[in-house]
């Protein structure tokens, strides 16, 4: 009955959790556009629907993003400001 080997094991529940839902609203959008270039051998002029697709959802996704604030970043900010 030793001790566990030490190393990189699995990450925990609450970590696989987080990186679940940091999952970008356009990466089904990226598969795709990459899964196109695949099949037809990095061809840009077939694949420019998929392209489109995912430069509409990135732009979509900035506007959204650059409005949120956390309280962790509001916390940073009154520490900073306390020194």
């Amino acid at each position: 009955m030793g001790k566990r080997p030490q190393g990189a094991g699995l990450p925990k529940r609450k970590v696989i959790e987080r990186m679940v839902a940091r999952q970008s609203e356009c990466t089904p959008a990226l598969i795709s556009m990459l899964d196109c270039f695949r099949q037809h051998n990095f061809s840009e002029a077939k694949c420019s629907r998929q392209m489109a697709l995912l430069s509409e959802c990135v732009k979509r996704q900035e506007k959204t993003s650059k409005t949120r604030s956390t309280l962790m970043y509001h916390l940073i900010r009154l520490q900073n400001l306390m020194r």
